[in-house]
């Protein structure tokens, strides 16, 4: 027998192994969760924030946004900026700088905002 059938042979067996485990695994995990999903309450985490800040630089897609004393969002929070037309620009906070500072990734462009 030569080494490539003793390798198909082989591969083959754990592909068929992990085929059996992987059917095992998804018939306990179909029936388990179904009834924790049913008696589960639908939960809203967003929460609003009324704290306002001002844009201090702006680079590409990168915000800087600076905020009143000890008032700084969350790491991957959203932050809605309005424009005076009544557009609105959906920034990511990615990074607290200091001095009350967070940068954020806009979501759409900032070409003439």
């Amino acid at each position: 027998m030569s080494y490539l059938s003793r390798a198909i042979g082989k591969a083959s067996f754990g592909s068929l192994r992990v085929q059996r485990a992987n059917a095992n695994f998804l018939a306990k995990a179909v029936a388990k969760p179904f009834a924790v999903q049913v008696g589960s309450k639908a939960r809203n985490y967003a929460t609003e924030s009324h704290s306002t800040g001002e844009i201090r630089s702006v680079i590409g897609a990168v915000v800087d946004v600076q905020f009143e004393q000890d008032t700084l969002p969350a790491i991957l929070n959203a932050l809605e900026v309005q424009d005076s037309a009544g557009g609105r620009l959906v920034l990511e906070v990615a990074q607290h700088l200091g001095e009350n500072t967070v940068r954020t990734i806009a979501m759409d462009g900032t070409e003439g905002k």
